[in-house]
C-alpha cells in the first residue's frame, strides 16, 4: 500500500529531510530463468537438427551428407538432455518423456542405422551406418508421421512450452532518493497554499453574496484574499517555471475583475498585492466579481485549482515516489 500525505506534510517532510525523500518499496521484476535460458538454445540447435534431416528425400539425398546429419543429431540431443536435468516445469517435462517414449518405440531400427542408447546417453556408430538398409533410414525419415516428423511436433510444443517459463517474476526491494531544488519546494509550497486558499474562498461565496459575512468571516476573507495574491502569483528572479506562467498570465487576464475585489499589479506585472477592505464586501461590484472568479464553477478558481496541482505533481512527482496524496481539491 503506498504511503499517504496531504500535500502539505509531504512538503514538510522533504523539507524536513534536507530536501529529500527517501522511499523503499517493493517491487516485482521480470527476469529471465538462465536454466531455462539454456535449455531453449540446445533445443533449438536440436530442433535445427531435426529439420536438416526432415529434408530427406530418397535416392537424392547424399549418404555421407546424412551420415554428417545424423552425427549433429545425436550430439545436439544429448546436450538438450542434459541442459534439461534443471527443468522442473510439468509440461516441459511432458514433452520430453513424450520425446524419450519415440525413441523407444523406434529403438530397433534406430540400432539399425547405429544410433542407440549408452549409459543414458545417444551414441552414433558411423560403420553400422555405412551397412545400414535404406529401407530402414526411408522409413525412420521419410513419409507422413515418420520418426522424424513426430520428433520435430513434439520439439515445437516443447519450445512453446519453455517460453511460458523462461521469464521468473521476483520480488525485489527497490530503495531511491529523490532530490529537490530548494527553489522548487518553495514555489509548490506557496502553489499549494494558494490552491487552499482558493478553495476556501469558494467555500464563503455563498455568505458573500446573500450578506451573511459575521466580522471573523470578513476578516478571515481579508487575510485569505492577501495570502492568495502572495502565494499563486510568484515572481522569482532567474527562476522559470511554465505552470507559473499560466498562473500570472491568467490573473492578468482577470484584472479587471480581481481589481474589483482590491487586487492590484504594480507597474511591470510583477507582484500582485490585496489593497481592499471588508467595508467593499456589500458592494454588488464586489459580490459580483467574487461569484465571477471564486463562485461555484468559476472557471478562474477552478484553473488556479488544476494549475496548482499541476505544478505539484509535475515537480514533486508522488507517483514515482510510491506516495498517495490524500485531502486534495481536485
Amino acid at each position: 500500500m503506498a504511503v499517504q500525505f496531504t500535500p502539505i506534510k509531504l512538503l514538510q517532510h522533504i523539507k524536513d529531510n534536507n530536501f529529500s525523500y527517501y522511499n523503499s518499496y517493493k517491487k516485482q521484476v521480470k527476469e529471465t530463468n538462465e536454466s531455462v535460458e539454456e535449455f531453449q538454445n540446445k533445443l533449438e540447435k536440436f530442433r535445427k537438427d531435426v529439420a536438416d534431416l526432415k529434408k530427406y528425400s530418397p535416392g537424392i539425398t547424399n549418404k555421407s551428407k546424412l551420415e554428417k546429419e545424423l552425427s549433429d543429431f545425436v550430439k545436439s540431443y544429448n546436450n538438450m538432455e542434459k541442459s534439461a536435468e534443471n527443468i522442473t516445469d510439468k509440461n516441459v517435462r511432458k514433452q520430453l518423456s513424450k520425446l524419450r517414449s519415440l525413441f523407444s518405440e523406434n529403438e530397433k531400427d534406430l540400432r539399425k542405422i547405429g544410433i542407440k542408447k549408452t549409459n543414458g546417453k545417444l551414441t552414433f556408430d558411423e560403420d553400422e551406418f555405412d551397412d545400414a538398409d535404406t529401407k530402414v533410414i526411408d522409413r525412420l525419415f521419410y513419409g507422413k508421421g515418420c520418426f522424424i516428423q513426430q520428433a520435430n511436433k513434439i520439439i515445437q510444443k516443447t519450445e512453446d512450452k519453455a517460453e511460458d517459463i523462461k521469464y521468473n517474476i521476483t520480488d525485489r526491494n527497490i530503495s531511491k532518493t529523490t532530490m529537490y531544488n530548494q527553489e522548487d519546494i518553495q514555489v509548490v509550497s506557496m502553489l499549494t497554499l494558494g490552491k487552499e486558499v482558493a478553495s476556501v474562498l469558494g467555500d464563503y461565496n455563498d455568505k458573500v453574496q446573500n450578506n451573511k459575512l459575521d466580522s471573523n468571516d470578513q476578516k478571515n476573507i481579508e487575510l485569505d484574499l492577501a495570502y492568495f495574491a502572495q502565494s499563486v502569483y510568484i515572481t522569482m528572479p532567474d527562476y522559470q517555471n511554465e505552470t507559473l506562467d499560466k498562473i500570472k498570465q491568467l490573473c492578468k487576464d482577470n484584472e479587471g475583475e480581481l481589481g474589483k475585489l482590491g487586487f492590484k499589479f504594480d507597474s511591470e506585472y510583477k507582484q500582485l498585492t490585496y489593497e481592499g477592505s471588508a467595508s467593499d464586501f456589500a458592494t454588488q461590484d464586489f459580490k459580483d466579481a467574487y461569484n465571477h472568479l471564486f463562485g461555484e464553477n468559476a472557471a478562474f478558481k477552478d484553473t488556479i485549482l488544476r494549475y496548482c496541482k499541476e505544478a505539484f505533481d509535475t515537480i514533486i512527482k508522488p507517483k514515482d515516489l510510491g506516495v498517495s496524496i490524500i485531502d486534495e481539491q481536485l
